[in-house]
């Protein structure tokens, strides 16, 4: 299993470094009224969204561009996203979230699935990473393997 510090390393020559700091990770608890996880947390320190693998994970940083905190409030209205998700991405016809409560934490699923989150009774069987750290270092590989 990679450690935190070999993901960052592995981070800051595929992506570089630009992280968030404490207070805008305690921003995104009290907004969304959850905890993240450690693993969360710490990458954050050195990614806050942006196109990693295939896709174009939302912003940690709150702004008027696509960040998790805007889309997460505004899956919780639509389609009543359970309050322990964190919209991560929307690839086409899918949306990733990150499960703040248990595992999987990470979870890929068809779009048509969100109202599946809870019961687990997929049409298409999701992709799924136990932790948020395993689920970003496979997309960071795939940013090796597009370029």
């Amino acid at each position: 299993m990679l450690s935190i510090s070999e993901i960052k390393k592995k981070c800051l020559e595929t992506l570089g470094d630009n992280g968030i700091g404490e207070h805008e990770i305690h921003q995104i608890e009290s907004l969304l009224n959850l905890s993240l996880p450690d693993d969360f947390k710490m990458i954050s320190e050195f990614f806050s969204g942006g196109i990693i693998g295939v896709f174009d994970n939302y912003s940690f940083i709150q702004g008027p561009w696509d960040n998790i905190i805007d889309e997460t409030i505004k899956m919780r209205h639509a389609v009543g996203l359970p309050h322990h998700f964190i919209v991560l991405a929307e690839p086409p016809e899918s949306l990733i979230v990150l499960n703040v409560k248990s595992h999987p934490s990470v979870i890929w699923c068809d779009s048509i699935d969100v109202d599946h989150l809870l019961d687990g009774l997929y049409e298409s069987p999701p992709n799924t990473w136990n932790y948020y750290k395993d689920f970003f270092y496979e997309q960071l590989c795939n940013n090796d393997s597009d370029e």
